[in-house]
C-alpha cells in the first residue's frame, strides 16, 4: 500500500505473511455500537459542490479534490484512495491529503493489505492497527490507530478504495461517517467515469485530426506529382512538337 523512502516497490517476502487474523483487527460492527450523529447535509453538500466545481474547472484533480474533501469532511489525520495498477497486481496512491501525503504514488500488493480485503469482501471495512496484521504498515508513520475503507467503482467494477486514517485515539470514526464516506465515493465515481469519458473523446478527436491532416498530405503529395508529371508531358509535348516543325 505504500512505497516511500522507507518502503520498497515490492514488500518483502518476509514482511507478506499474514501476522494477526483478519477478524482481530477489524472492528466495522462498532460503528453501529459508537453514539450516533445527525446527518451533516450541509457539510456533505459543500463537498459535492467541490467536487463538482472540480470536475467542470480541472478534471484532472479530481482525484485529489476527493482526498482533500474526505480528509476535511470526516475529520480524518490522513486521508486518500488507493487504485489498481493496470495489471491489477498492485494498489498505488494516486490521491492523499493529511499527514501521509508525502507517500503520494506509494504502491503495495493486491493480495496482502486493507485494500486487497475490502475488495475481495467488496464491503467498507473499519480496521483498528492494521499494522499487526500488514508488517510492512508498521513503518508508515505515524500509525494508523484506525482505517476506514469503502470501495471505489468505475462502471461498476471495484478498482481501488476510498480510506480515511486516525492516528491516535481522540477520532474514533462512526455510521455518520461511513455515510459521508460512501456518498462521496458514490459521486466520485460517477465523476471519474465523465473525465475518463472527456479524455477518450479528446484521443478520439486527436486520432481523427491526425488521420485527416495525413489524408490531406497525401492528397496534397499526389496533387504535386500529378502537376509534376503533367508539366513533364506538356514539356515532352512541346519538344516533340517543335522537332516535327524543324526544317529537315
Amino acid at each position: 500500500m505504500i512505497r516511500s523512502a522507507n518502503f520498497q516497490n515490492n514488500v518483502p517476502l518476509e514482511t507478506s505473511i499474514p501476522g494477526a487474523s483478519l477478524e482481530s483487527i477489524l472492528c466495522t460492527q462498532e460503528l453501529r455500537n459508537r453514539p450516533s450523529r445527525s446527518p451533516d447535509y450541509e457539510t456533505e453538500n459543500r463537498a459535492l459542490v467541490a467536487l463538482a466545481s472540480a470536475l467542470a474547472d480541472s478534471p484532472r484533480t479530481i482525484l485529489q479534490t476527493l482526498a482533500d474533501k474526505v480528509f476535511e469532511v470526516l475529520h480524518a489525520d490522513s486521508a486518500g484512495l488507493s487504485l489498481l495498477t493496470e495489471d491489477e497486481k498492485r494498489f498505488y496512491w494516486a490521491a492523499v491529503a493529511g499527514a501521509w501525503q508525502p507517500h503520494i504514488g506509494a504502491e503495495a500488493p493486491r493480495n496482502f493489505g486493507p485494500c486487497g480485503d475490502v475488495l475481495d469482501h467488496n464491503i467498507p471495512m473499519l480496521f483498528n492497527h492494521w499494522e499487526r496484521r500488514y508488517p510492512y504498515l508498521s513503518w508508515a508513520m505515524p500509525l494508523a490507530d484506525e482505517g476506514l475503507l469503502v470501495p471505489f467503482y468505475v462502471n461498476g467494477k471495484a478498482v481501488g478504495t476510498i480510506w480515511a486514517v486516525a492516528h491516535d485515539k481522540r477520532r474514533k470514526f462512526d455510521a455518520e461517517d461511513l455515510r459521508l464516506l460512501e456518498r462521496m465515493s458514490r459521486f466520485a465515481s460517477a465523476a471519474y467515469q465523465v473525465v475518463g469519458s472527456i479524455e477518450n473523446l479528446r484521443l478520439e478527436i486527436a486520432a481523427r485530426e491526425k488521420a485527416e491532416t495525413a489524408v490531406r498530405e497525401l492528397a496534397n503529395g499526389l496533387e504535386t506529382q500529378v502537376r509534376v508529371r503533367t508539366e513533364e508531358l506538356e514539356r515532352s509535348t512541346r519538344d516533340l512538337f517543335d522537332t516535327n516543325r524543324a526544317p529537315s
